[in-house]
Order: C-alpha cells, then sequence, then structure tokens
C-alpha cells in the first residue's frame, strides 16, 4: 500500500509519500516540502491571506499530482496552527476540498504534540524519561513522555513566523528588539 501525508504548518507544506507493505518496513518514496508561509500577517489580521490561500492551493495541487503519480491509496493532509488559528479556517478547507479534492482535517495542538513525538519516536528512538520539543511556524509544542507513552503536551506561542512578524521588522534585527524577543 502506498500512502501519503502532508503536514499543512504555518510556514511550510511537506508531504511524504511512502510504501507501506502490510507487515513490512516502510520505505520512503518522495519527500516534498514548499515553503507557503499560509500563516503570514496572521498576527495583525487574525486571518489567512487570500494570497496565502492561493499559495497553498497550488502547492498541495501540486502535491496531490505528485502522489497519484506514486500510486497513492490514501491521503492524509492535516493543518496546525495558523489554519486552527485563522478565522477563516473553513474557507480555505472548503475551498481546498473543492478545488484540489482533498480533505483536510484541522488538528488540535495536542494531537500536533502527539504525532510530533510519534515521528521523533519513529525517527531517533526515545527511550526512558523523554521531552520532544517540535517548533513549527505558528506554535511550539512540548511533549514529555515516558517508555514511549505521552505523559503530558504543551503548546504555546512561540512559532518562527509569529515571532519573526512580531520582533524581527529589518535585517539585522536591532538590539532592542532582540531584547524584546528574549524577554518575550
Amino acid at each position: 500500500m502506498r500512502i501519503a501525508a502532508i503536514d499543512i504548518g504555518t510556514n511550510s507544506i511537506r508531504m511524504r509519500v511512502v510504501e507501506a507493505p502490510v507487515g513490512g518496513v516502510r520505505r520512503t518514496l518522495d519527500d516534498e516540502k514548499a515553503y507557503t508561509r499560509i500563516g503570514r500577517g496572521m498576527g495583525a489580521t487574525g486571518r489567512l491571506s487570500d494570497d496565502a490561500i492561493t499559495d497553498a492551493v497550488a502547492v498541495l495541487r501540486r502535491m496531490m499530482s505528485i502522489a497519484e503519480q506514486h500510486g497513492v491509496s490514501h491521503v492524509r493532509a492535516v493543518a496546525t496552527a495558523a489554519v486552527r488559528e485563522a478565522a477563516n479556517a473553513r474557507e480555505f478547507v472548503d475551498r481546498v476540498r473543492a478545488e484540489v479534492g482533498l480533505r483536510i482535517e484541522v488538528i488540535s495542538a495536542e494531537e500536533e504534540g502527539r504525532l510530533a513525538f510519534l515521528s521523533a519516536a519513529e525517527s531517533v528512538g526515545v527511550p526512558g524519561r523523554c521531552a520532544v520539543i517540535d517548533l513549527g511556524g505558528g506554535s511550539m509544542e512540548i511533549v514529555r513522555a515516558t517508555d514511549g507513552q505521552v505523559t503530558m503536551i504543551a503548546s504555546v506561542p512561540l512559532g518562527v513566523v509569529a515571532m519573526s512578524e512580531r520582533y524581527h521588522q529589518i535585517d539585522p534585527m536591532p538590539k532592542s528588539e532582540h531584547r524584546r524577543l528574549e524577554k518575550h
């Protein structure tokens, strides 16, 4: 079976296509990433901009074409912080479904943290007591676990897109802005 996972984040959209034979070893067939910054400008408006939505729809259309070329039988697409918090999230989800034929699941911060932990646990292994920190564009999830079992998930609004829009207006970043960011 070939499956695709799509992560629609505040800063980027990522798709991984995997061959997952029943009882066999999974093999990555394709790994795509596009920096759409769908969350750009949300700090000021609370909405996904029309341009950001259009850019994301184009990327998702291309990714679905790639998935079809690989003969994918199942796609799971999740959206995280920017879409979760946007006042016009439904507009984006509906437009993607209408134009691309893709159903997007807007996941909670807890589910985002759980999935980040599962990815880290599979990629590098995390035995015993551990913490996984997933820094995204719109939020940062902190997950604690013991022996592979999640014991705590916290989500804080410290994503790189949100923080750069709030504190990093010019290059190089003035020391006063850097101090404000550190204090925050």
